[in-house]
C-alpha cells in the first residue's frame, strides 16, 4: 500500500467516524426540537449515508491533496458509517411500545 492509499484510508475511516456521530446528533436534536423521544429503529437510510460521506469526504481529500478513492471504497465507507450511526441509535434509543 502507497504512503497515499495508507492517508487515504485513515481520511475515509475518519470521516466514517464523523459522519456516523453527526449524523446521529443531528436527528437526535431533530426529535428532541418536534418534542418526540428517541426511540424505535434507527430513521437513516443507506442512500443518506452516502450522500453523507460524499459530502464529508471530498472536502477532506482535496485538503490534504489526495485524490478520490475507488467507488468500492466509498460504498465500504458509506455502509460502515451507516452501521455505526445505526449501532450508536440503537444503544441510546427507547424501544417502541
Amino acid at each position: 500500500m502507497t504512503v497515499a492509499a495508507a492517508a487515504g484510508d485513515a481520511v475515509l475511516e475518519e470521516c466514517v467516524r464523523s459522519v456516523a456521530t453527526s449524523w446521529v446528533a443531528s436527528w437526535r436534536e431533530t426529535l428532541r426540537r418536534e418534542g418526540r423521544a428517541m426511540e424505535g429503529g434507527w430513521p437513516g437510510t443507506l442512500a443518506e449515508a452516502r450522500v453523507l460521506v460524499l459530502q464529508k469526504l471530498g472536502p477532506e481529500l482535496a485538503k490534504r491533496g489526495l485524490a478520490s478513492p475507488p467507488h468500492e471504497n466509498i460504498a465500504r465507507a458509506s455502509r460502515a458509517a451507516y452501521a455505526a450511526a445505526r449501532r450508536a441509535w440503537l444503544s441510546a434509543a427507547s424501544p417502541e411500545d
